[in-house]
């Protein structure tokens, strides 16, 4: 399936919704998010929507670095989607050190 922007940008939407859900029960997880991190959701179930959301924090990044501000790493939060009756979960919290 073909994912457009709008779909792309929906996605990251669901799962920051989801995060931010989960670091309030789990508040020890922001010890692992360094300062002006760039938070780049990846779905444990769908490869394609990882490489694209990638490659969008990626040029985020270069954009910041190339106004002149400080861009901070990469931190990789890999989830599952929300499904019927369950709510997305976090698997997995790693910086670009770990990866």
């Amino acid at each position: 399936m073909q994912m457009d922007k709008k779909d792309l940008a929906d996605r990251i939407f669901d799962f920051h919704d989801a995060f931010t859900e989960y670091s309030l029960r789990n508040p020890d997880v922001l010890d692992r998010i360094p300062d002006r991190a760039i938070l780049v959701f990846l779905d444990a179930e769908d490869s394609a929507f990882n490489e694209k959301n990638k490659k969008l924090c990626r040029e985020s990044r270069r954009l910041q670095e190339k106004a002149g501000e400080i861009a901070g790493p990469l931190v990789y939060i890999t989830m599952t989607r929300a499904r019927e009756g369950k709510a997305a979960t976090v698997i997995s919290v790693k910086t670009e050190d770990e990866i």
